[in-house]
């Protein structure tokens, strides 16, 4: 219905890398429709939408700059009116742009509501801890995210938990899947270079992927405020060291003094259990008491885990210094025991 000479597709957020402050442009001479059923080989551009600064172009243009303008001010106006990324198609006649028709981008995957400005980082909580990509039910994600909620805060004050509270907004569900915002982690070289390498240990491919996003994208994050090491680690760490000196000295002492800590932890929340009657009781035990004495289960085993850590060094630098490499032993750390 529009005699277009040049039309194509927008998206307001890049479909490939689901960038959602990039806008795409594909242009193409005459009607659309070659551009919608992938009959032609378009003209592309990648847009900054904060900025309209052309990111990448083809080698010849069919637009203007004021077009692109004016392409780009059209989506985002679509964008924010259904408040969702849009996948639009639009025509320029007599140099003036018109919008032919917006439905949202199928393709992305969603992201959590920003709760700070600027550049943010999510990681998947369960990928990076046990390997598990797929999606979790709605009763295991709340309770793997006030286990971690506990965890967390027991780093940063130093307090155990007893109960779980509200858990903190960097830790959001998105696509049945618990997200950490390791924003504040990654603004730190150190701590994001050794971050890497303990993901390479769960998923290589993730990880490879997150050191090349870091290596492009390292200077827009926001820059780190305050201490590096949190007062629950300056807590816990003289104690801690104690610990993991004495779980290696005696390894089987140490066994079976945490299996019979978990043994008696177990019996108080079983007795706990059988005493609840109303079912508002017993929700508040699975939401709040029973993620909290997971976590003071873990956080009484880290000194065996770092003791095991500082062993798996020691056999992994041996091989490499006997063979060469130690690729070999990657595979036998990520086999189940």
């Amino acid at each position: 219905m529009v005699p277009a000479e040049v039309a194509g597709v927008l998206f307001t957020a890049d479909p490939m890398s689901g960038r959602r402050d990039h806008v795409v442009i594909e242009a193409a001479a005459g009607l659309g429709e070659a551009v919608v059923a992938g009959g032609t080989t378009p003209e592309r551009w990648i847009i900054d939408a904060p900025t309209h600064g052309v990111l990448t172009r083809p080698e010849r243009a069919l637009l203007a700059p004021d077009q692109l303008d004016s392409l780009v001010d059209l989506g985002m106006r679509a964008a924010r009116t259904f408040g969702i990324p849009q996948d639009i198609e639009w025509a320029v006649h007599d140099a003036r742009c018109w919008l032919l028709q917006s439905r949202p981008i199928t393709s992305l995957f969603p992201i959590p509501s920003a709760t700070a400005p600027g550049l943010r980082v999510y990681l998947p909580v369960m990928l990076f801890a046990q390997g598990i990509a797929e999606p979790m039910t709605p009763a295991g994600n709340s309770f793997f995210r006030a286990m971690v909620s506990g965890w967390f805060r027991f780093w940063i004050s130093g307090q155990r938990p007893r109960e779980i509270d509200d858990p903190p907004h960097f830790l959001p569900i998105v696509a049945h899947r618990l997200f950490l915002d390791a924003t504040a982690v990654l603004q730190r070289p150190r701590l994001a270079t050794r971050l890497v390498a303990n993901f390479s240990l769960k998923d290589p491919t993730g990880s490879e992927a997150l050191r090349t996003w870091l290596s492009q994208n390292s200077d827009p994050l926001p820059r780190p405020s305050g201490r590096t090491l949190p007062l629950g680690a300056i807590i816990l760490i003289p104690s801690l060291l104690l610990d993991v000196m004495a779980s290696l000295a005696a390894p089987a002492r140490a066994r079976r003094r945490l299996i019979a800590v978990a043994d008696k932890a177990i019996a108080r929340l079983d007795e706990h259990a059988s005493g609840l009657s109303s079912p508002q009781a017993q929700l508040h035990f699975v939401e709040r008491v029973l993620p909290a004495a997971t976590c003071d289960m873990l956080l009484r085993q880290l000194a065996a885990a770092y003791g095991e850590w500082l062993i798996r060094i020691v056999i992994q630098r041996s091989v490499r210094r006997w063979l060469g490499s130690s690729q070999g032993f990657e595979p036998v750390v990520r086999w189940l025991p």
